[in-house]
This record gives C-alpha cells, structure tokens and sequence, in this order.
C-alpha cells in the first residue's frame, strides 16, 4: 500500500472513532436528563458535538488530503512506503490528535461546570482539573513534538 492511502487508512479509522465518540455524546445528552445545566451550556454542547460530526465527515472524505499533510513531502516522491521512523512519527502525531480530541471537551465541560459552580471546589475537582490539563499537555506534545519523541525512543537504541 502507498504511503498515503495508507496513513489515509489510518485517519479513516480515526474518523470512525470521532464519529461513534460524538455521537455517543450527544445522544447520551438526551438519553440522560441533566438537571442544573444552562440553555446555553445545553445549546454549546449540541453544537460542540455537531461540529465534531461535521469535522469527522470531513476527515472521512477527505483522507487523501489530512495524509499528505501528515506525511513529508520528501517521502512522497523518493520512496513508495513509509520508513519504521515515518511510521512511528505519524503514528505519535495521530495519537496526540486522538488525545486532543478526547481531551478537549471534557476540558470545555468543566470549564463550563466551573463557571455555573457557586460553592467552593473540593481536592477532585482540583484533581480532575490538573489531569485534564497534563492530558493536553501531553496530547500537544504528541500532536506537534512527535520527532522529539521520537529521537527520546531511539536514544535507548543507540
């Protein structure tokens, strides 16, 4: 398989994921009667996960395009299939865009819970808030550092 159809596999897959993910969301938000949510914290959330569907219908459609964006152009012309690093690097970007996505609106959710919250927090509402802040950290690092990561991974092979 060529390179890009084969990354373009790949964010496919992850299309499918975003898909089933935002759509477990939102029809879990109507199954689940919450009491105490806002209209507008209600309306931002049926469109935050409208918005993921779009963004995978767009990622289902368009995989030929994320993937060359993914891939270097140096690859694209000199060799038919990927190199094990090329692999690994692609592979730790889609991951971070796997916690990036995973993360965010949970970070969106209880942003917006924080600022409806009249009492003080307690020690796992603080808990919840650093993980959730390390877990983007970390999807960023993954997403925009995967050489780095990488050059970490190779260091103990040398």
């Amino acid at each position: 398989m060529i390179n890009i159809k084969l990354v373009g596999l790949f964010v496919r897959l992850f299309a499918v994921w975003l898909a089933s993910w935002a759509l477990r969301n939102l029809l879990a938000f109507w199954v689940f009667e919450m009491p105490g949510i806002s209209a507008e914290a209600q309306i931002f959330t049926v469109l935050f996960s409208l918005l993921m569907l779009l963004l995978a219908a767009a990622l289902w459609f368009f995989p030929l395009s994320v993937s060359s964006k993914l891939i270097p152009a140096s690859t694209l012309s000199d060799h038919p299939m990927l190199s094990a690093v090329q692999i690994q690097s692609v592979g730790a970007s889609l991951l971070g865009l796997w916690m990036l996505a995973n993360t965010t609106p949970k970070l969106i959710y209880m942003a917006i819970a924080l600022s409806a919250r009249t009492t003080p927090l307690n020690a796992a509402s603080y808990a919840t808030i650093v993980q959730l802040l390390v877990e983007m950290a970390i999807s960023f690092w993954l997403l925009l550092g995967a050489r780095g990561i990488l050059n970490f991974i190779h260091l103990d092979r040398k």
